[in-house]
């Protein structure tokens, strides 16, 4: 895990990756103890390499005041999903760490026992990355690599006219935790309220809904949800060719988001961070499906149908059958 003359002065790089890091690292004697310039990592050749990279800024991947805790779950987390919505589980991943001044080894520390757990949780190691010091925000960049059999990728172009939508858990939680966490809504009962921050705080990957998915050859094409619902359904849209509507009434929302009402709808279709896996399958399939939910104790729900419509248009109805205004983009960067 190669560091930079640029790391913070008050923080040894060699001591900090070797106190922090290089524990994360056990397990891989391909990591080479993360004193090299890189790792040493073998394939097997009846398998596919699936690789993904995500970055987390402060202040805009998450609130300036979370946790450092709570910061090395999400950044795991959303790297996994990637994998997941894959068909992948994690194997090894690389940490790039961009700290300010007012980063210090408490901090680190905090960070470096939450993402141990987070790897334990999936099964996956440190392989390596690279620690620099910034003026501008902390950022955190993970490249997560995971493996799949050969031809099984899930990918996002297969979609087919007459597939059935499904999507795991429940949707819109975390945009409604950020706008709890943000003071822009209130919520009067406090076991909804902590629910809601923490679907936005510590997302959960679901790692073995899509290695299930993929191994079995169930969906024909699969994304995470960390745009929002109708802005990622958009995107397997356009790489398949085809459009989809979605039944509002089908749209699985949490008890908590019910009590808000429309928003929580609207939640629902706009929001992102929820990283629940949105896939299409053939209707035949749908027995299937619905086992595999019960096996992982995971709701998995059906809310639409992929159509031939050339527009790449998603579509969002209501119980008689009426077009609803849908959020317009859902997250965007740029």
């Amino acid at each position: 895990m190669g560091g930079s003359k640029s790391d913070p002065e008050r923080l040894d790089e060699f001591a900090m990756i070797a106190r922090h890091f290089a524990p994360l690292s056990k397990g891989e004697t391909g990591a080479l103890g993360l004193l090299d310039d890189g790792a040493v990592l073998d394939v097997p050749t009846d398998q596919q390499l699936i690789v993904t990279t995500d970055t987390l800024v402060d202040g805009v991947h998450f609130l300036p005041d979370t946790s450092a805790a709570d910061i090395a779950t999400k950044s795991l987390a959303a790297n996994v999903s990637d994998l997941a919505s894959m068909g992948a589980g994690a194997k090894w991943i690389f940490l790039n760490l961009q700290l300010p001044e007012k980063i210090n080894d408490d901090w680190l520390a905090e960070f470096a026992e939450s993402l141990k757990a987070g790897l334990a949780q999936c099964s996956c190691v440190l392989a390596g990355g690279d620690t620099v010091r910034t003026p501008g925000p902390l950022a955190i960049s993970i490249t997560a690599m995971g493996m799949v059999d050969q031809g099984r990728a899930l990918k996002r172009s297969g979609a087919k006219p007459g597939d059935d939508i499904w999507v795991s858990g429940t949707l819109g939680d975390a945009k409604l935790g950020l706008d709890l966490l943000q003071g822009n809504i209130g919520l009067g009962e406090a076991e909804h309220a902590e629910f809601l921050k923490r679907r936005h705080l510590r997302p959960v990957a679901r790692t073995g809904l899509g290695q299930s998915l993929g191994h079995n050859a169930l969906a024909n094409a699969c994304i995470d949800i960390s745009d929002g619902l109708v802005a990622d359904l958009g995107h397997i849209c356009v790489a398949s060719g085809v459009s989809a509507v979605l039944q509002m009434e089908d749209v699985p929302l949490s008890p908590a988001a019910r009590t808000l009402g429309r928003a929580g709808e609207l939640a629902a279709l706009g929001g992102g961070d929820d990283y629940e896996l949105l896939f299409a399958a053939d209707a035949q399939a749908r027995a299937t499906i619905e086992a595999l939910g019960q096996s992982l104790g995971l709701a998995i729900s059906r809310i639409g149908e992929i159509t031939d419509e050339a527009t790449h248009s998603v579509k969002v109805r209501n119980s008689s059958g009426a077009e609803i205004a849908v959020p317009d983009g859902g997250w965007r960067h740029f």
